[in-house]
């Protein structure tokens, strides 16, 4: 198998769809069970950090999440205390 095909991406951020690699396989809505793949990515906006806490945290928890990218508009002052009500910073 690639390494490609192990890499997975939660594009929360509907912004995001330009910016990914068509190489990776893509999903838009929570699925615990792609929890399990080796490499994950996680795009999304500050607004949408508590749609994806439970899979960040579980990814995360495995050592599954590669990356957490979001995209911050108006409430970045915000992210630090989100991230770390999450248990992710």
């Amino acid at each position: 198998m690639s390494k490609t095909a192990d890499m997975i991406v939660w594009a929360q951020d509907p912004f995001s769809d330009d910016i990914i690699p068509r190489s990776f396989r893509v999903f838009r809505k929570p699925d615990l069970k792609k929890v399990k793949s080796r490499d994950i990515f996680v795009l999304t906006s500050v607004p949408d950090l508590p749609t994806v806490t439970e899979f960040v945290r579980a990814a995360n928890h495995r050592n599954h999440l590669r990356t957490l990218f979001v995209r911050e508009d108006e409430n970045a002052q915000f992210l630090p205390q989100m991230l770390y009500e999450a248990k992710l910073g």
